[in-house]
């Protein structure tokens, strides 16, 4: 009975991100009391938007790896492994039938955490329970205790739920949300937010003066018009990975257009997560209007709802070379990092 449970599970996960989230969308919304139409509509816009992240993060992916694996042969460092970044681990995790285990446990804190008025987060970030898992699965590996992975499992979602619920603010002004929206994340990167919060409060004490200039994606496009767009950030960002990978002119243009493009679309396809949860955010509120004296619940739903801020991405392909320089300048180390780019 457990491994059929534990197969038709293991096959729901198997649809993918966006399939999961369309179902998982349109039943909760339909649970909530919205008319199945909208609830379909819903479901669906949610699963174009990751859809469209993804595809743009294929894109950037394909595109700036090549120039920099170049970069690696051309100086003969030696990185023999190659990480391919989280897919791989993902599909390795959910094959693991401790990730069953995990995910329910997890899903049912939540829940208790949700009647105790412990969080306000309902997250419903199914798939993203895989980075959890393997965290438990390398806990349990050391220590040999089920009980202690199943505690140590547990605080981890107590501390993603309790961040989810702390960022929402943070979240409303960097994403434009009104107060009504109900969207968060609770994915397991964000939790070093409170990390960054420490450093950022260290920064305003020691280095006042850096708060009086704005890096802001869109003020230095007001400020200095098409050198600060998006699209010119991405340009400058393929120049100088074709220059790195000593590219030819030609392909160094195509790395300026297609990082061009991929900035801008961030932007639009992120503007995609905010109508794809309306539906559900009308249901849960009338909900909690009518059973819960009007308490504020939100949804977790995946990162990629930060994905639309060009700044993330021009950072990340920053980090993109000097996480290769310390590939390969690290003693012993024998790992291409190609995942992260």
């Amino acid at each position: 009975m457990l491994e059929k449970v534990f197969d038709l599970f293991n096959g729901f996960i198997g649809l993918g991100g966006a399939a999961m989230m369309f179902i998982v969308l349109t039943l909760l919304s339909l649970l909530f009391g919205v008319k199945l139409g909208k609830s379909i509509e819903g479901g669906f816009r949610m699963a174009i938007a990751l859809t469209g992240m993804s595809a743009i993060i294929s894109l950037l992916s394909s595109s700036f790896s090549p120039a920099l694996q170049s970069f690696v042969e051309s100086t003969g460092i030696q990185l023999k492994i190659t990480d391919l970044g989280w897919a791989p681990l993902a599909v390795i995790t959910w094959g693991s039938i401790y990730t069953l285990y995990f995910a329910t446990i997890c899903i049912s804190l939540n829940l208790i955490y949700l009647y105790l008025k412990i969080t306000n987060t309902l997250n419903v970030d199914l798939f993203n329970i895989w980075n959890v898992s393997i965290i438990g699965l390398l806990v349990s590996y050391y220590s040999h205790s089920f009980l202690l992975t199943s505690i140590f499992v547990l605080l981890i979602y107590t501390a993603m739920l309790l961040n989810a619920d702390a960022m929402k603010p943070t979240l409303n002004k960097v994403l434009d949300f009104d107060d009504n929206n109900i969207t968060t994340t609770a994915h397991p990167s964000f939790l070093i937010a409170p990390v960054l919060m420490v450093i950022n409060k260290i920064i305003d004490f020691c280095l006042p003066f850096i708060d009086k200039y704005d890096f802001d994606a869109d003020t230095l496009n007001e400020k200095i018009g098409f050198w600060g767009s998006k699209f010119a950030i991405g340009g400058y960002l393929g120049v100088f990975i074709g220059i790195l990978g000593k590219e030819n002119l030609t392909d160094i243009f195509i790395l300026a257009f297609t990082g061009g493009v991929a900035l801008e679309l961030f932007s639009i396809v992120g503007g995609w997560f905010g109508p794809a949860i309306e539906p559900l955010s009308g249901g849960v509120q009338a909900f909690m209007a009518k059973s819960l004296r009007g308490r504020k619940l939100y949804i977790g739903i995946d990162w990629p709802i930060v994905a639309s801020r060009s700044e993330l991405w021009a950072v990340a392909n920053i980090l993109a070379p000097i996480l290769l320089f310390i590939a390969i300048v690290l003693p012993g180390n024998k790992v291409m990092p190609l995942g992260g780019f």
